[in-house]
């Protein structure tokens, strides 16, 4: 059993290397919002292993922070231009009120610019807040949504006119 796992862990790490990879090229310099400050640990791990993959692949931090420390005009002195990735983890949808919030301003503030939603489950209470994110979605043209669940990646394809991909979860990067 020991050496499925391993392989099965690798193959996971392999995949989301090279989605990533995909995405963002060695030398890339981005943003990357939403730290996760808060209790769940598992939060946390997704927010290390997604810089330890960073690192790996190349990428450059440029800019960073949480749901209260986003200044839109301090990204753009950062990073003038080049991706904003936002964190990975569960709390893609209206369930999580300061997260969708970051998650939609970012949308808002940064029209046409890649926009790099990190692996995520989608969670919505209802069908107002999934039609609000699929018109900021829309509105902003160059949003891609990697789903760490099928799920999730149905519901992303079934309501978001966004390119979605099935990834696995970022805290896996981590040794």
């Amino acid at each position: 059993p020991g050496s499925s796992t391993m392989t099965m862990l690798e193959q996971s790490r392999t995949l989301l290397r090279g989605i990533l990879r995909d995405l963002l090229p060695p030398g890339t310099r981005c943003a990357l919002v939403l730290y996760p400050d808060h209790w769940n640990a598992g939060d946390a791990a997704i927010w290390f292993g997604t810089r330890q993959l960073l690192r790996e692949l190349d990428v450059h931090l440029a800019y960073g922070c949480d749901t209260t420390s986003y200044d839109p005009g301090a990204l753009r002195r950062a990073l003038p231009d080049g991706p904003i990735l936002i964190a990975g983890g569960g709390n893609f949808g209206d369930v999580y009120v300061p997260e969708n919030a970051l998650r939609l301003r970012i949308l808002e503030d940064h029209p046409g610019r890649p926009v790099i939603q990190l692996p995520q489950s989608i969670w919505f209470r209802g069908h107002d807040g999934v039609a609000v994110m699929a018109d900021a979605i829309r509105r902003h043209g160059r949003c891609t949504l990697l789903l760490r669940d099928a799920p999730s990646l149905a519901f992303a394809e079934r309501h978001f006119s966004a390119p979605a991909r099935l990834c696995p979860d970022a805290a896996i990067a981590l040794d």
